[in-house]
Protein backbone atom coordinates (compact mmCIF):
# COMPACT_ATOMS: atom_id res chain seq x y z
CA UNK A 1 0.00 0.00 0.00
CA UNK A 2 3.09 2.27 0.28
CA UNK A 3 4.16 1.89 -2.89
CA UNK A 4 0.21 3.20 -4.52
CA UNK A 5 0.38 5.84 -1.59
CA UNK A 6 4.00 6.79 -2.93
CA UNK A 7 3.30 6.94 -6.85
CA UNK A 8 -0.18 8.57 -6.11
CA UNK A 9 1.61 11.52 -3.84
CA UNK A 10 4.09 11.81 -6.95
CA UNK A 11 1.38 12.20 -9.39
CA UNK A 12 -0.01 14.84 -6.93
CA UNK A 13 3.41 17.14 -6.88
CA UNK A 14 4.94 15.48 -3.81
CA UNK A 15 8.78 14.34 -3.26
CA UNK A 16 8.36 11.43 -1.87
CA UNK A 17 10.52 9.48 0.80
CA UNK A 18 9.18 5.35 1.40
CA UNK A 19 9.79 4.18 4.51
CA UNK A 20 8.84 0.04 4.43
CA UNK A 21 11.29 -1.71 6.54
CA UNK A 22 10.27 -5.47 7.16
CA UNK A 23 9.59 -6.77 10.06
CA UNK A 24 9.31 -3.71 11.32
CA UNK A 25 6.42 -1.60 9.63
CA UNK A 26 4.96 -5.19 10.22
CA UNK A 27 5.15 -4.59 14.28
CA UNK A 28 2.59 -1.68 14.59
CA UNK A 29 3.65 -1.36 17.81
CA UNK A 30 7.32 -0.93 17.29
CA UNK A 31 6.93 1.50 14.00
CA UNK A 32 4.66 3.87 16.24
CA UNK A 33 7.03 3.43 19.18
CA UNK A 34 9.95 3.68 17.42
CA UNK A 35 10.12 4.43 13.75
CA UNK A 36 7.41 7.09 13.52
CA UNK A 37 8.80 9.08 16.21
CA UNK A 38 12.71 8.50 15.00
CA UNK A 39 12.54 10.34 11.74
CA UNK A 40 13.37 13.56 10.68
CA UNK A 41 10.58 15.45 9.63
CA UNK A 42 12.51 18.98 9.36
CA UNK A 43 10.94 20.45 6.26
CA UNK A 44 8.59 17.15 5.42
CA UNK A 45 4.81 19.09 4.31
CA UNK A 46 2.66 15.45 4.88
CA UNK A 47 3.63 12.41 6.59
CA UNK A 48 1.21 9.70 5.22
CA UNK A 49 0.95 6.19 6.91
CA UNK A 50 -1.13 3.14 5.31
CA UNK A 51 -1.89 -0.19 6.80
CA UNK A 52 0.06 0.22 10.05
CA UNK A 53 -2.60 0.50 12.57
CA UNK A 54 -2.43 2.42 15.74
CA UNK A 55 -2.21 -0.55 18.26
CA UNK A 56 -2.92 -1.87 21.80
CA UNK A 57 -0.02 -1.93 24.34
CA UNK A 58 1.79 -4.93 23.83
CA UNK A 59 4.43 -4.98 26.91
CA UNK A 60 7.66 -4.28 24.27
CA UNK A 61 6.42 -0.42 23.52
CA UNK A 62 3.60 0.25 26.32
CA UNK A 63 3.84 4.14 25.26
CA UNK A 64 3.83 3.90 21.52
CA UNK A 65 0.33 5.04 21.64
CA UNK A 66 0.55 8.11 23.81
CA UNK A 67 3.86 9.05 22.21
CA UNK A 68 2.90 8.98 18.78
CA UNK A 69 -0.50 10.75 19.67
CA UNK A 70 2.65 14.05 20.98
CA UNK A 71 4.84 13.42 18.02
CA UNK A 72 1.27 13.94 15.84
CA UNK A 73 0.48 16.89 17.52
CA UNK A 74 3.87 18.32 17.27
CA UNK A 75 3.68 17.66 13.55
CA UNK A 76 0.37 18.70 13.45
CA UNK A 77 1.49 22.59 15.53
CA UNK A 78 4.41 22.89 12.81
CA UNK A 79 2.43 22.89 9.97
CA UNK A 80 3.09 19.01 8.96
CA UNK A 81 -0.43 17.11 8.14
CA UNK A 82 -0.33 13.82 9.36
CA UNK A 83 -2.25 11.45 7.45
CA UNK A 84 -3.26 7.49 9.09
CA UNK A 85 -5.17 4.92 6.06
CA UNK A 86 -5.78 1.92 7.42
CA UNK A 87 -8.04 -0.88 7.38
CA UNK A 88 -8.05 -2.38 10.66
CA UNK A 89 -10.77 -2.25 12.83
CA UNK A 90 -9.54 -3.90 15.64
CA UNK A 91 -7.76 -0.33 16.48
CA UNK A 92 -10.61 1.92 16.08
CA UNK A 93 -10.52 3.56 19.59
CA UNK A 94 -7.44 5.11 19.19
CA UNK A 95 -8.25 6.77 15.95
CA UNK A 96 -10.37 9.03 17.27
CA UNK A 97 -7.34 9.97 19.38
CA UNK A 98 -4.92 10.33 16.34
CA UNK A 99 -7.77 12.91 14.83
CA UNK A 100 -8.03 14.89 17.95
CA UNK A 101 -4.09 15.51 18.20
CA UNK A 102 -4.38 16.09 14.76
CA UNK A 103 -4.36 13.99 12.10
CA UNK A 104 -6.42 13.15 9.35
CA UNK A 105 -7.70 9.56 9.54
CA UNK A 106 -9.14 7.52 6.69
CA UNK A 107 -10.79 3.81 7.61
CA UNK A 108 -11.23 1.91 4.66
CA UNK A 109 -13.33 -0.80 4.29
CA UNK A 110 -10.58 -3.29 3.10
CA UNK A 111 -6.83 -3.76 2.57
CA UNK A 112 -7.57 -3.38 -1.52
CA UNK A 113 -8.65 0.33 -0.74
CA UNK A 114 -6.00 1.66 1.75
CA UNK A 115 -3.82 3.48 0.33
CA UNK A 116 -3.20 7.63 -0.66
CA UNK A 117 -5.30 8.60 -3.54
CA UNK A 118 -8.02 8.02 -6.14
CA UNK A 119 -7.88 4.43 -7.47
CA UNK A 120 -6.22 3.51 -10.52
CA UNK A 121 -5.70 0.21 -12.40
CA UNK A 122 -2.58 -0.25 -11.48
CA UNK A 123 -3.95 0.42 -7.07
CA UNK A 124 -6.80 -2.07 -8.09
CA UNK A 125 -4.41 -4.47 -9.29
CA UNK A 126 -1.70 -3.69 -6.28
CA UNK A 127 -4.52 -3.40 -4.01
CA UNK A 128 -6.28 -6.73 -4.70
CA UNK A 129 -2.99 -8.25 -4.61
CA UNK A 130 -1.87 -7.07 -1.50
CA UNK A 131 -5.74 -7.99 0.26
CA UNK A 132 -4.89 -11.54 -0.76
CA UNK A 133 -1.34 -11.65 1.01
CA UNK A 134 -3.25 -10.11 4.15
CA UNK A 135 -5.78 -12.97 3.57
CA UNK A 136 -8.52 -10.98 3.57
CA UNK A 137 -12.14 -12.32 2.97
CA UNK A 138 -12.88 -9.26 1.31
CA UNK A 139 -11.53 -10.68 -1.92
CA UNK A 140 -12.57 -14.34 -1.59
CA UNK A 141 -12.50 -16.05 -4.02
CA UNK A 142 -9.14 -15.93 -5.04
CA UNK A 143 -7.81 -16.70 -8.43
CA UNK A 144 -5.30 -19.36 -9.25
CA UNK A 145 -2.35 -16.89 -10.40
CA UNK A 146 -3.64 -14.11 -7.63
CA UNK A 147 -2.60 -16.31 -5.12
CA UNK A 148 0.67 -17.56 -7.10
CA UNK A 149 1.11 -13.95 -6.97
CA UNK A 150 0.53 -13.23 -3.71
CA UNK A 151 3.17 -16.17 -2.28
CA UNK A 152 5.71 -14.53 -4.39
CA UNK A 153 5.51 -11.15 -3.14
CA UNK A 154 5.11 -13.10 0.85
CA UNK A 155 8.87 -14.33 -0.31
CA UNK A 156 10.08 -11.35 -1.86
CA UNK A 157 9.32 -9.50 0.59
CA UNK A 158 11.05 -11.51 3.20
CA UNK A 159 14.34 -12.34 1.01
CA UNK A 160 14.62 -8.63 -0.83
CA UNK A 161 12.08 -5.61 0.38
CA UNK A 162 14.18 -3.04 -2.04
CA UNK A 163 13.76 -5.21 -5.27
CA UNK A 164 9.71 -6.38 -4.27
CA UNK A 165 9.55 -2.88 -3.75
CA UNK A 166 11.25 -1.83 -7.39
CA UNK A 167 9.08 -5.06 -9.06
CA UNK A 168 5.64 -3.42 -7.59
CA UNK A 169 7.37 0.36 -8.72
CA UNK A 170 7.57 -1.05 -12.09
CA UNK A 171 4.33 -2.94 -12.27
CA UNK A 172 6.16 -5.83 -12.52
CA UNK A 173 4.44 -9.09 -11.47
CA UNK A 174 6.74 -11.84 -13.49
CA UNK A 175 9.28 -10.89 -10.50
CA UNK A 176 6.88 -12.38 -8.26
CA UNK A 177 5.62 -15.28 -10.53
CA UNK A 178 8.75 -16.47 -10.63
CA UNK A 179 9.63 -16.33 -6.84
CA UNK A 180 6.62 -18.01 -6.48
CA UNK A 181 7.87 -20.97 -8.42
CA UNK A 182 10.75 -21.28 -6.48
CA UNK A 183 11.31 -24.62 -4.65
CA UNK A 184 11.66 -24.04 -0.89
CA UNK A 185 15.03 -25.81 0.09
CA UNK A 186 14.68 -27.21 3.78
CA UNK A 187 16.90 -26.36 6.40
CA UNK A 188 18.13 -28.98 8.60
CA UNK A 189 15.61 -31.42 9.60
CA UNK A 190 15.20 -33.59 12.58
CA UNK A 191 12.50 -36.69 12.95
CA UNK A 192 11.70 -37.69 16.71
CA UNK A 193 9.21 -40.85 17.48
CA UNK A 194 8.30 -43.26 14.72
CA UNK A 195 8.32 -42.61 11.39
Amino acid sequence: MGVISARNLRADGYEVTLVCQWPETGKPSRFWGETFLRRDYSGVVLVVTTDIPLPEPDGMFTNAIPDALVKIRELSASGTSVVIIDHHKATETHYGEAHRAGAEVVVTSSATTCFYGNPTPFSDKWGRLGAVCDLEDAVLPVADEEEKLALGIDAAVRKDLPAAISAIERDDAEYFRTLASLPEIPGEVSVEGNV
